[in-house]
């Protein structure tokens, strides 16, 4: 078996920090290779629900001469010693955001490194063609989603939180549309301070409506919708370029432009609709979370391990 040779920095759980450990996952299921992780020295361990397994089988140094692979993410062409590494070898790198293709971000700089690269939409991949920088190989893997992962959904009358407004990526936006829904006499809760993941997820499924906020300047992919209408819950999401696949306005969720004025209209949309308008809603999102599985992913990845070498 030859090994792959992974790399983190875990500060906190993020939506990229659970892709990169559910490829880390994939690898396992290879039939030619294993995967290896080093950890930084900064890595923190506390609320690290991840990574906590794999903790006293991660290598001691980075080391990356006897790796047959290298698997990087982010901003891992800064943090480990990829200039050791054997160039006739291939480094993957998973690509999560569409800021990699803005040229005022460090990312971008990344693209001229030779790599095999994975995105996770296909707007992430479209957004990188369009650069004309990019050496290698890209392929498109939309991202897949565990429900192992998620809790069970609550039924109707289990749900005790009207509105739950995710402003975490965006929080003056949060607050600003939180004093408008006040003013209307809509109630929600805001959400705007970190917390840990399983958390999260327990407040989210006690949600009738979620409001997601994505980042301003656009996302990858945007889990936590996806996340949300696989729970059966109304979603309200501004278009922010990856999730342009999944949310779909008026089938699968409420797709307001990025201002606090159209966000506040959808959400007192969402909150009057009949029970038939977003039960239809509901029942999209359902049918394309069912398009979106980990095991489709696992099999299209797996598919690209399998033909490495020659992709190389």
């Amino acid at each position: 078996m030859k090994s792959m040779l992974f790399h983190r920095d875990f500060l906190r759980f993020t939506g990229g920090h659970l892709k990169l450990w559910e490829y880390f996952g994939h690898v396992r299921h290879s039939v030619e290779y294993v995967p290896n992780i080093y950890f930084s020295e900064t890595t923190r361990w506390e609320n690290n629900e991840l990574w906590m397994s794999e903790k006293p089988f991660a290598l001691n140094s980075w080391d990356c001469k006897e790796a047959d692979a290298i698997f990087m993410e982010g901003t891992d062409w800064l943090d480990v010693k990829w200039q050791e590494f054997d160039a006739s070898k291939p480094v993957i790198n998973l690509i999560q955001h569409v800021r990699h293709a803005n040229p005022d971000n460090i990312r971008y700089t990344f693209l001229q490194n030779k790599a095999i690269r994975i995105c996770v939409s296909p707007e992430v991949s479209e957004c990188l063609s369009a650069t004309q920088r990019v050496n290698g190989p890209v392929f498109t893997i939309p991202l897949g989603l565990d429900l192992s992962l998620l809790p069970q959904p609550l039924s109707g009358d289990q749900r005790d939180i009207p509105v739950l407004l995710d402003g975490m990526k965006n929080q003056p936006l949060a607050r600003e549309v939180s004093a408008e829904l006040e003013k209307l006499g809509i109630k929600h809760e805001l959400h705007i301070k970190y917390q840990p993941r399983s958390v999260f997820l327990e407040k989210l499924n006690r949600s009738k409506i979620a409001v997601f906020l994505p980042m301003a300047e656009g996302e990858g992919f945007f889990m936590p919708a996806l996340e949300a209408m696989s729970l059966g819950i109304l979603v309200v999401c501004p278009d922010s370029v990856g999730n342009r696949s999944f949310c779909l306005d008026g089938v699968t969720c409420l797709m307001p432009g990025y201002s606090v004025e159209q966000i506040v209209q959808a959400t007192i949309q969402a909150t009057t609709m009949t029970e038939m308008e977003a039960n239809g809603i509901k029942s999209e999102g359902l049918k394309m979370v069912e398009k979106h599985g980990i095991l489709e992913e696992r099999r299209a990845f797996l598919d690209i391990l399998d033909n490495l070498e020659q992709i190389w």
